[in-house]
């Protein structure tokens, strides 16, 4: 490995990293007892100014919520010889709007897909086994994140440097939408107990489940403040 790297990379959490660690510690025991499983948002190769790389990150995850991923399919670069890892799914674009905020100039972007590795070439020489076993498979298990952190890896370990929360002017966003849209929520309410079940088609729009698409209305609409904000 080379002897230290600087990244702005995201340590996944929940059950999808018992998952991977499984997987990293059967096919690249070294890397695995380095760094947690992870997602890299900025690499070193992409940073050309540190200190603006960190400005803007903290001033960028402010404006974030916690955002939704999904760890997926299986891939790899060279039938292996060159890395195995599972792509990252974002579902809502706050992930892809997050780093195109980070790598705005100076920064320079190299179009890495989002990924997290099961087998590391310069760790491992099981990539092209661990390919031919997982080759066809899925992890299929969504997490969501939270924070992000600027780190340091080297032969050894992976230190944090600096650690940015995800969430403070999301929490705002969220409290206003709450509040332009109480009307609509207790319209729903209303409305659905208004309703008369059809008994013949067996459906019933209760209380319930209209203020749960009530929600799920407002948090769509937040996500899109995320991606545009």
């Amino acid at each position: 490995m080379v002897a230290e790297r600087r990244h702005v990379s995201i340590h996944l959490a929940g059950t999808v990293v018992d998952v991977l660690d499984n997987l990293r510690v059967l096919w690249d025991p070294v890397m695995a007892g380095i760094a947690p499983p992870h997602i890299t948002l900025v690499y070193p190769e992409e940073t050309v100014d540190e200190r603006s790389l960190l400005v803007r990150l903290s001033e960028t995850c402010d404006r974030f919520g916690p955002i939704r991923i999904r760890i997926e399919e299986f891939a790899a670069d060279n039938a292996g010889e060159d890395g195995v890892y599972a792509l990252v799914g974002d579902p809502t674009g706050c992930l892809e709007a997050l780093r195109d905020e980070l790598l705005l100039p100076p920064e320079r972007s190299l179009g890495f897909p989002f990924l997290t590795t099961v087998c590391h070439p310069r760790t491992s020489t099981q990539g092209p086994s661990c390919w031919e076993k997982l080759r066809g498979g899925s992890v299929g298990i969504d997490a969501t994140v939270s924070d992000v952190v600027f780190s340091t890896t080297d032969n050894v370990r992976r230190k944090v440097i600096q650690r940015f929360a995800i969430a403070a002017r999301y929490l705002a966003i969220v409290s206003a939408h709450i509040i332009d849209n109480v009307r609509l929520v207790e319209s729903a309410q209303r409305f659905a107990d208004a309703l008369v079940v059809d008994k013949a088609r067996r459906w019933a729009l209760t209380p319930v489940t209209c203020v749960t698409f009530c929600i799920r209305v407002l948090e769509s609409r937040v996500e899109e403040r995320c991606v545009h904000s």
